[in-house]
């Protein structure tokens, strides 16, 4: 399936940015669109529909494309999420359909398995299932690890879910032949920390490093700039990555900002 459809999302989310002042709002498409299927989109509805942090919905037509926005409040879980002493970033999601997206494009890469690291409510590994991947989700706040396991129940998708604390833990008890690891946070707000220390704990799986990739969410904020790309370039330069594809999406952190965020899919250079 072609991803032309996430260009028009980014046009529909800065329309929605336009005509609501604030709060957690997200925009999906009501019926098949883009390459986007019916049966797919269903999908993302029931996630939506499964998920608490979304309290209502209404139907709109923005940029000439029927979507159903649905509003929320993630407060309650941003909050319980700082508490930990060893949390590199609160939740704030990024959009359901991104969300879809970043999976799908795991797979288009070749991959198999995904395992989101800062998993939140945990919509990379839910889409990721939808694509045919195994997924694994990792979260060390358990508040969010009982949402994904409520969500999971409800929608009838589930995956694996680890409450641990992902630098520690032993990646090699999880069976996973071809990863791609998704890193929550970015680069100079602790994500550089995070990603430094499961990439050692890949690497410490025989053989797995080299089947790997490392999906990093970036910023094109202007105090990120001596970094490219968005803020990830000493990472890359120093753990022996290749960039082998960028797509930039909707998130609930960039709703009222010009830029979305890059997602940056890595792998490693052979040695």
């Amino acid at each position: 399936m072609g991803m032309e459809w996430t260009s028009d999302l980014v046009g529909i989310k800065k329309e929605l940015a336009r005509r609501s002042p604030g709060g957690l709002l997200e925009a999906v498409p009501e019926s098949e669109y883009g390459g986007l299927t019916a049966r797919r989109l269903e999908c993302i509805h029931r996630f939506a529909r499964s998920n608490p942090i979304y309290h209502t919905s209404h139907r709109e037509t923005i940029s000439g494309v029927p979507v159903r926005v649905y509003e929320g409040d993630c407060n309650r879980y941003w909050l319980n999420s700082i508490q930990h002493d060893s949390s590199r970033a609160p939740f704030s999601p990024t959009w359901m359909a991104s969300a879809y997206a970043m999976a799908s494009v795991a797979r288009s890469l070749g991959f198999l398995e995904v395992v989101d690291v800062g998993s939140g409510d945990g919509r990379i590994a839910h889409f990721a299932r939808v694509c045919g991947m195994d997924a694994c989700g990792i979260e060390l706040d358990e508040m969010l690890t009982d949402l994904q396991k409520r969500i999971a129940d409800s929608t009838g998708i589930s995956y694996r879910t680890e409450c641990a604390d992902a630098a520690a833990l032993d990646y090699g008890r999880l069976g996973l032949t071809r990863p791609a690891f998704f890193i929550g946070g970015l680069a100079q707000m602790g994500g550089s920390e995070l990603a430094g220390a499961v990439i050692d704990g890949i690497g410490r799986v025989p053989g797995l490093l080299g089947r790997s990739c490392v999906v990093l969410a970036g910023t094109h904020s202007a105090k990120y700039a001596p970094a490219p790309p968005a803020g990830w370039g000493s990472t890359i330069r120093s753990r022996g990555m290749d960039v082998i594809r960028t797509i930039e999406l909707p998130t609930a952190w960039t709703m009222h900002e010009p830029q979305e965020t890059p997602y940056i899919y890595c792998r490693f250079a052979p040695t």
